[in-house]
């Protein structure tokens, strides 16, 4: 289906640019490529001669008639890369990882946000046919209740420096995963072993496991025999095994497998792999595609910012796991990458440890009862000190006007997460919009 905006540039036109290439050409909808190496661009003259060529990223974000980027450069160009493009206007498809550091992630998707902009990530397996119907039987409970879930993704190469294994192989794994399981880990402990350089880690082993009792475990490995992409769900009802290097009406296998009891014994009765019927699209090209659709329909990404700031912190957990060779708490990684994020604006404030005061007020009875509030926000306000509410700041802020704000807000009935949607904190700024005394 053509859109009717064109996806504009493909920024990065090396070992996998190349498809993005290949795919928007396809779709009618490349106006340019993009590389800082001369000679791989001259590759393209002749099978895309009428595509202008460009050998600086900043002449594309320059060109207004150019309204999306596709990236495809080393993962550690993504953060400037990524940032760069939404501040020029530009909607954003950029291969994973999103970023290498979860803060970093988290500007570019509150930028894209901010500014109304398409942030899609290329976690191409949930663009797959394959396993979007493994979802989908999930989902419905065609397999009954899903005991554990196991993902190897092994091959030998591609080899980064850059990058570890986890960080190269694993955001798709680890997109799939959370993507069947609907939830988020409680804990992740990683394994991993260096071979061939001293501080890049060539094979891990992760194990996820949740609230429901769900577990699952992810091993990658770019140095290994053979090529294995397998994806294994295992219910109480029924195994689905998505195997992507399997030959088409092959790839998605259902095993209607029983577990039964016989004399105080458990019996496995086996049956037959039943193929189930799937499309044979290729997946980068449904991947394409959906990105068209958001910025033409301006909807959101199946990998939008949110999906992979929680694949980031699965990471983020993974990797902590693997410096540290301990069992991690995502609540524990949340509540630290939220302590960095704070003690970075405090730098940027001048505030030095020991310099200010800082008082928090959260608890019920305080935070939702207008009078206890306002005992306490009079108490600030003749402190002259600064008052922080949410996620906004507030300095020398009239208790009043902060009362009547949280009084006028009307809850969601949407739960949030553990430290809130930062929607109150927007309305006590917008109550207070015009004065001088506000930072935000």
């Amino acid at each position: 289906m053509k859109t009717s905006i064109p996806a504009g540039g493909v920024i990065g036109a090396g070992y996998w640019g190349k498809n993005l290439v290949r795919n928007f050409h396809h779709l009618d909808d490349l106006a340019t490529i993009c590389d800082s190496d001369p000679d791989r661009l001259s590759r393209y003259e002749e099978p895309y001669p009428q595509v202008p060529k460009r050998l600086a990223h900043s002449d594309v974000l320059r060109d207004s008639s150019i309204q999306a980027v596709a990236i495809a450069t080393r993962a550690e160009t993504h953060y400037s890369l990524v940032k760069d493009a939404l501040l020029a206007g530009k909607d954003v498809l950029v291969e994973k990882p999103l970023c290498l550091r979860q803060e970093e992630a988290a500007e570019v998707v509150a930028l894209a946000s901010e500014r109304g902009q398409v942030l899609m990530v290329g976690h191409l397996l949930r663009c797959h046919p394959a396993f979007v119907k493994l979802q989908e039987l999930v989902q419905t409970g065609e397999l009954g209740r899903v005991y554990y879930i196991y993902s190897n993704r092994l091959n030998l190469g591609r080899i980064r420096r850059e990058e570890n294994i986890l960080w190269s192989f694993a955001p798709h794994d680890v997109s799939a995963i959370l993507a069947l399981a609907g939830e988020m880990p409680q804990t992740v402990v990683s394994r991993g072993g260096n071979y061939l350089h001293e501080h890049i880690t060539d094979v891990s082993v992760s194990v996820l496991e949740f609230a429901t009792g769900l577990r699952a475990h992810i091993f990658v490995s770019w140095l290994h025999p053979y090529k294995e992409q397998r994806l294994v769900v295992v219910g109480d009802r029924r195994m689905a095994v998505f195997n992507d290097v399997s030959p088409a009406g092959q790839k998605l296998l259902l095993y209607p497998h029983q577990i039964e009891w016989q004399s105080h014994v458990r019996n496995p009765h086996r049956a037959e792999a039943v193929p189930v019927a799937v499309g044979e699209t290729e997946p980068l090209r449904l991947e394409c595609q959906h990105f068209l659709d958001c910025v033409s329909t301006r909807s959101r990404p199946v990998t939008d910012g949110k999906e992979v700031r929680r694949v980031l912190q699965v990471l983020n957990a993974c990797q902590w796991s693997l410096d540290q060779g301990k069992v991690i708490s995502l609540a524990v990684v949340h509540s630290v990458t939220v302590a960095e994020e704070r003690s970075r604006v405090l730098e940027e404030l001048g505030l030095e440890p020991g310099g200010y005061l800082l008082a928090t007020v959260h608890r019920p009875n305080n935070a939702d009862d207008g009078d206890n509030l306002g005992s306490i926000m009079r108490a600030f306000d003749a402190l002259d000190e600064t008052v922080e509410a949410g996620w906004n700041t507030l300095v020398g802020a009239d208790a009043e006007r902060i009362v009547a704000a949280v009084k006028g807000f009307q809850p969601s009935d949407e739960p949030s997460d553990l430290f809130g949607d930062g929607r109150a904190s927007q309305l006590i700024v917008a109550h207070l919009d015009g004065w001088e005394g506000t930072r935000q």
